[in-house]
């Protein structure tokens, strides 16, 4: 994979108060990333069904209920 890092910007950039990070990767790379990004969110803590915010193993207080504790 080749990842690239350039603090050069062009003149028109120059109201841009920031710094400028630009990567390039190939296609083949760029379709790994997101096979890999997609296993993790999928690994990741189930959603809550009413209020879409993780759910901790012993539950979360659920905004949307009023602060009842969801399961």
């Amino acid at each position: 994979m080749l990842v690239e890092a350039s603090s050069e910007t062009a003149e028109d950039d120059d109201e841009l108060s920031g710094d400028v990070l630009a990567v390039r990767i190939t296609g083949s790379a760029a379709r790994a990333f997101v096979a890999r990004a997609e296993s993790v969110i999928a690994a990741g803590r189930p959603p809550c069904p009413f209020c879409a915010l993780p759910l901790d193993p012993d539950g979360h207080i659920c905004p949307r209920a009023n602060g009842y504790r969801r399961r």
